[in-house]
């Protein structure tokens, strides 16, 4: 689906102005502080680590609207929208647990050696086969699992773990925590809902530096991707882009035609029913005249 290449550039062009941001992680049956928790803004760089006692700071919380997503194992994720110009005084989250699966479960429900069958038809889904991809990795494959219905032809794919993403054309290491995935191989579709973080790969020579923002700029700019968060976050503008409205104009002189073309037709054809509109004889100088 080519949509982890497409949103990379994105994240040097955050906006600047800033405010903090506090909260705390509950777990929601026992009420007690979730430790080591990752609390991130969705397609940027910007995250935190909630402590012992279940507290996190955002320092410094960009302008714009942005999708806060909590990542803990062994809880469902949770995902809130915010805008910086109404952030709470303190945000309380309360997760979701897990509940563990069986063996049983998991040997009748997932696939067997599913990602020896899967796992090239998914990379090729979510990361895509341009030149970019090429040098893109995802780490720990067996994350995922996968489930195939073989009445509809659709692939679900589940990841209960943050993948973990190495894309060396634009430096960056991305946990991308799977929320869903499916396939309809019958259609050609896809439906595929994820939240990624992303983080500047270490010991980087200048060239590489340089290598890796060209790349980004080219994968961004003008993508899909750069479009819709431009129109999320009402900055079409200011991202360079224009909009404009879609009149539909009638062609007249294409309706003329089009009606005296069939007026031709119906009167030839009653006239000569022998002369077929795909011969060459309706179309002699001696027919139009």
């Amino acid at each position: 689906m080519r949509f982890i290449i497409s949103l990379l550039f994105f994240l040097s062009v955050l906006p600047t102005n800033a405010r903090s941001l506090e909260g705390k992680l509950l777990d929601e049956k026992t009420l007690e502080p979730i430790s080591s928790a990752t609390i991130f803004l969705s397609y940027t760089k910007i995250n935190t680590t909630s402590l012992s006692d279940g507290r996190f700071t955002f320092p410094q919380f960009p302008s714009g609207r942005y999708e806060l997503i909590v990542s803990c194992s062994g809880y469902k994720t949770r995902r809130i929208e915010l805008i910086s110009s109404a952030l709470p005084a303190f945000l309380s989250i309360s997760l979701t647990p897990l509940e563990k699966e069986s063996p049983e479960f998991i040997d009748s429900t997932y696939e067997k050696d599913g990602w020896a069958q899967w796992g090239e038809l998914f990379l090729k889904q979510l990361i895509g086969t341009s030149k970019f991809s090429r040098d893109t990795r995802l780490k720990n494959p067996k994350q995922v699992k996968f489930i195939y219905n073989k009445v509809t032809q659709t692939l679900i794919a589940v990841a209960h773990e943050p993948l973990l993403i190495e894309n060396k054309a634009f430096g960056y290491w991305i946990n991308f925590t799977l929320e869903h995935f499916e396939y309809q191989l019958n259609r050609g579709l896809i439906a595929c809902k994820g939240y990624p973080l992303f983080r500047e790969m270490e010991n980087k020579r200048p060239t590489q530096i340089s290598k890796c923002s060209f790349n980004r700029q080219m994968a961004y700019l003008g993508s899909w991707m750069h479009f819709f968060r431009s129109l999320y976050r009402n900055q079409l503008v200011e991202q360079g882009f224009e909009v404009r409205k879609i009149q539909k104009v009638v062609n007249e002189e294409y309706r003329r035609v089009k009606n005296l073309l069939y007026s031709r037709v119906n009167e030839d054809t009653s006239k000569h029913p022998s002369v077929s509109l795909f011969d060459e004889k309706f179309y002699s100088k001696d027919s139009i005249q």
